[in-house]
């Protein structure tokens, strides 16, 4: 089972691992030329601030 306090870190940093990890597979599979994804890293991290405020 795992704790709140896990269950909290997991849910708060899930996004931004997720952006991260789509861009890391684009430049490994697609292109090293893919555009670094400072938009969506942006938004993810203004979600992030909006909840906690």
């Amino acid at each position: 089972m795992t704790s709140p306090k896990t269950r909290a870190i997991l849910s708060r940093h899930a996004p931004l691992a997720a952006v991260l990890t789509d861009f890391y597979l684009k430049i490994q599979e697609e292109s090293r030329e893919s555009p670094y994804p400072l938009k969506a890293l942006r938004r993810v991290l203004e979600a992030d601030r909006t909840r906690r405020s």
